[in-house]
């Protein structure tokens, strides 16, 4: 795929800037959140939860100002449109609740985990990508960085050693599950001669288009996918996550 960054994709991405917006405000957040955390010495750590729900309040005032008509950002990239629109007023929607409460436990057991309020937005960030994605390079971008998150999330509990454990083991089989993914991404490509979804449809109406790759790459793509939400048989890791993920909680 070619792709030229010239004066007149510098100049699309001006009139963009809107719709991007609700990423840019929760990345920045997110980021925000880790230098006040740095520069903040305190042992009860309330001032991120309030700095964290700030940010998800404006992500979502963000969100009311863009465009809801198909718009397609970054070249094809992601598209803005009520589908994404209604997901990702739903993700901030989770994450205040959550913010909210896991406060509320912290405060309770005295237990405070800075590194929670910035994983939680990158985590939100990555689910906002992938339901945008129009392409799919910004779909594995998406799902890892939500993945990533996670996986530090899951080993978040200091000194125990099921929280370790559970941590390690999703580390480990969630890359073999993205090296599955990434295949199969690569032979989609291979199939279509673009990564763009629609490249894939448009190949898909040729006549002479080879099924037996596409059929492979689609494969592969739903190994790491049915690994990501836990269907049979990939479903044995959930275990030792959810005995680390208790931990947070």
């Amino acid at each position: 795929m070619d792709v030229a960054l010239d004066a007149t994709s510098i100049g699309e991405l001006g009139p963009q800037l809107r719709s991007l917006l609700p990423y840019v405000v929760v990345a920045g957040g997110a980021l925000l959140v880790m230098v006040v955390d740095s520069f903040v010495k305190t042992l009860k750590k309330d001032h991120l939860s309030y700095l964290t729900l700030i940010v998800l309040m404006g992500a979502v005032i963000a969100q009311l100002v863009t465009a809801a008509e198909g718009e397609v950002l970054l070249g094809g990239m992601l598209v803005n449109e009520w589908y994404t629109k209604f997901f990702t007023y739903l993700f901030l929607g989770i994450g205040l609740v959550t913010v909210t409460f896991a406060t509320a436990v912290y405060d309770r057991d005295g237990d405070y985990r800075p590194e929670f309020y910035p994983l939680l937005l990158f985590g939100i960030l990555g689910m906002m990508v992938l339901v945008a994605a129009n392409d799919l390079l910004a779909l594995y971008l998406g799902l890892e960085t939500m993945s990533l998150a996670t996986y530090i999330l899951v080993a978040g509990r200091k000194g125990s050693d099921r929280s370790s454990e559970a941590g390690l083991k999703y580390l480990l089989l969630g890359g073999f599950s993205s090296a599955f993914l990434l295949l199969g991404l690569a032979l989609l490509y291979g199939f279509a001669g673009g990564t763009g979804y629609a490249d894939i449809a448009a190949a898909l109406g040729q006549a002479d288009a080879d099924l037996v790759l596409l059929s492979v790459g689609v494969g592969l793509a739903l190994i790491g996918f049915l690994f990501k939400i836990a269907v049979v048989p990939f479903q044995v890791w959930t275990q030792g996550e959810t005995l680390g993920a208790r931990h947070w909680i």
